[in-house]
């Protein structure tokens, strides 16, 4: 009988997560280094993986042992890639509890980077994802995903084509469809990330890719990377695949049609990364536009996807921006509740002349996207309205409103859409995932679009976090990032600044422009002639209404720190501030001094991560300090009304098992119940080197 550890040998390594957010690194399984050849041993490591993860299920409430039982794993050199343990020395439980996370395993990535996709391959896909028992149907996503582990799945550089997708999709439907109209519930394994990185996929490619999202009902993916596919997706008909696409992922394609309602099972993806693909201005208008009209996406990656754009496609894509994701919420009835949560832009250029372009779109979005600006070209009988219309089944979209004009596309189904103008009998319409044209509808309702309604969310709503790293640092830069702080900085909860020279007067438009920022995290950045602004601001209103500061690589230094504890001991303002990152930074043993002086009163800041040369406390004062503060009991919070009530509903059904013991209990029992669930907080102090 072959062992797990010898199943696994030499196949296991740790993968950083590629989002900053998440502090969990996924366990991952290089199944490219099984020969292709050795369907045997494929089928052997993925029936040991299964093993192990349903052996974490089964840990669920045993958080020691689990943290344990993945501590020795780690600990174990065979299963590792080069023979090398994944951590050795007393950080390996550090280790196991980051891997883990506030779940009784880790997150699972298999690895299939360069593997040549065939059918033997979707088959033990296939048998992996499977339920064990004989299937059983259920029409809601709650209860499909109540208790599984997601797995993700990696086919970068693949080159996967027309047959390989066929063979992928094949794979989904016998894993997780029983009809390819309803989910199984009884799955152990979810899909969470499907990775096609790095493959080139054209304009078929991605038909089959959109087809294939639109079963998400069914297969229930949460992420899709596409980072580096659709370099010369628009040569031949490119923009009908990129709208197919577009429609699935962002989940648009019922939105407000006419005569029905929208399906509630239905489900988009929660994250679409796109970064690094050299998109033109039709793809980045296909995006923006099915990005407004949303109700799915809360992750957007747009890194790097303007890299290769000249000037003035730029512009219009900032344009596209400004309309897509920070203008005012569409008609009432047209947009879903509002969705985006994250936003990353990081890696793209930026121009004083883009964020000028951005402004004015904000501003006046039809003028800027359909006239570019050039108030002679727009007709004199052109009126900008606010509203919806009906476009019937075959009705023909246009460049310009006469009938000679270019034809864009032909509508497959009778739908409402977003009316940005009229002119006579023609009216200039938004098409999520395409762009906007010119139709003749068969009726338009116009009205005033307040931004709130069932439609839309109010604009005092809207929060979501903002990621600009590693754009050009100059001058020009900078000045033309904190013109768009200055524009957009009242919507962010969060923003990411990596890798900058930060200057004083950007720290000065952080404080008084974004408002309401919750996260800042300014991870690599130099602070050399801005430490006294930031330090300035922590004292003001910024540090008044932070939860999470990333100064790790910034290299702060102790004066910082007492700075840092001023505003965690302040007692009139309670700083909300849960978790603090100082890693490679320069506090010293007196840094040290000052935050356990702060800590003696701030009972709120959860987690703490440190530097030092060994992974774990080594000095005095070090150990003193861990030893003081970590896992120190801050506060114990009761169980929300929510779960309370969850939990009394079990006594109020007479066809519930409860209901034998409800005549026991009284209200002293029961208030004892609710305080034993309570959750305790405990301080978490993060040792790096």
């Amino acid at each position: 009988m072959i062992t797990i550890g010898s199943a696994l040998e030499g196949l296991l390594s740790l993968s950083e997560p590629d989002d900053h957010n998440d502090r969990r690194p996924r366990l991952c399984v290089n199944l490219w280094r099984v020969p292709r050849s050795d369907g045997a041993r494929l089928r052997t490591v993925l029936s040991a993986i299964a093993h192990i993860l349903r052996d974490g299920r089964g840990l669920r409430h045993l958080r020691i042992r689990a943290v344990r039982t993945w501590q020795q794993l780690l600990q174990n050199p065979r299963m590792f890639l080069g023979g090398r343990a994944a951590v050795t020395g007393g950080n390996c439980v550090a280790l196991a509890e980051r891997l883990l996370g506030d779940e009784p395993q880790p997150r699972v990535l298999l690895d299939l980077s360069r593997t040549t996709v065939t059918k033997e391959l979707s088959f033990a896909l296939c048998k992996f994802f499977q339920p064990l028992a004989a299937s059983k149907d259920c029409t809601g996503r709650s209860e499909c995903v109540g208790a599984r582990v997601k797995v993700d799945v990696r086919l970068a550089k693949c080159r996967l084509g027309m047959p390989e997708l066929a063979l992928v999709r094949e794979m989904l439907d016998g894993a997780f469809a029983t009809d390819r109209t309803r989910p199984r519930c009884d799955h152990q394994f979810a899909l969470g990330e499907l990775d096609l990185s790095d493959n080139s996929l054209g304009a078929n490619e991605l038909l089959v890719l959109g087809a294939m999202l639109r079963q998400n009902h069914v297969y229930l993916i949460d992420d899709v990377v596409l980072e580096n596919v659709m370099g010369k997706s628009f040569a031949n008909g490119g923009a009908l695949g990129l709208y197919a696409l577009m429609e699935a992922a962002f989940d648009v394609d019922t939105i407000a049609r006419a005569g029905r309602r929208r399906d509630a099972t239905h489900k988009g993806l929660a994250s679409l990364r796109l970064q690094t693909n050299a998109l033109n201005g039709a793809a980045f208008a296909a995006v923006c536009s099915a990005f407004r009209h949303s109700r799915a996406v809360q992750d957007l990656s747009l890194a790097g996807t303007l890299s290769l754009a000249n000037a003035s496609t730029r512009e219009q894509c900032w344009r596209w921006l400004a309309f897509g994701v920070f203008a005012a919420s569409p008609p009432r009835g047209v947009r879903p509740a509002f969705s985006v949560r994250r936003l990353d832009l990081s890696g793209n250029p930026l121009s004083f002349n883009d964020v000028e372009a951005f402004a004015r779109a904000l501003l006046d979005p039809v003028g800027e996207l359909v006239w570019g600006n050039a108030a002679g070209g727009q007709h004199q009988d052109v009126e900008p309205q606010t509203g919806v219309c009906v476009v019937a089944q075959g009705a023909v979209v246009r460049q310009h409103p006469n009938s000679g004009a270019v034809q864009l596309l032909r509508v497959e189904r009778e739908m409402e859409l977003e009316v940005l103008c009229t002119s006579g009998q023609w009216a200039c319409v938004l098409i999520p995932g395409f762009r906007w044209g010119w139709t003749q509808p068969v009726h338009v309702t116009l009205h005033a679009d307040d931004g709130d309604g069932p439609g839309g969310a109010p604009e005092s709503t809207v929060r979501f976090e903002l990621v600009l790293n590693k754009l050009q640092n100059n001058a020009a830069t900078i000045e033309a990032l904190a013109f768009l702080l200055e524009l957009v900085g009242d919507q962010l909860c969060g923003l990411e600044l990596r890798h900058y020279h930060l200057t004083p007067d950007l720290v000065a438009v952080i404080a008084e422009y974004c408002t309401r920022l919750e996260r800042l995290d300014l991870e690599s950045c130099s602070l050399s002639g801005s430490e006294a602004a930031l330090q300035r601001a922590l004292r003001g209103n910024l540090g008044a209404r932070l939860v999470s500061l990333n100064l790790n690589h910034t290299k702060v230094g102790f004066q910082f720190a007492e700075t840092l504890a001023q505003v965690l001991s302040d007692r009139e303002r309670a700083p909300p501030l849960r978790n603090l990152q100082l890693f490679n930074g320069l506090i010293g043993d007196r840094g040290l001094d000052s935050l356990q002086r702060a800590f003696l009163v701030n009972k709120m800041l959860v987690r703490l991560e440190l530097g030092t040369a060994a992974s774990a406390p080594s000095s005095r004062v070090e150990l003193a300090f861990h030893s003081r503060n970590h896992n120190e009991l801050l506060r114990v919070e009761p169980l929300s009304m929510d779960r309370r009530l969850a939990f009394l509903s079990l006594f109020s059904s007479s066809a519930s098992a409860a209901t034998p013991t409800r005549r026991d209990l009284d209200v002293w029992m029961l208030r004892t119940v609710l305080d034993f669930a309570a959750s305790e907080v405990r301080r978490q102090i993060v040792w790096r080197s």
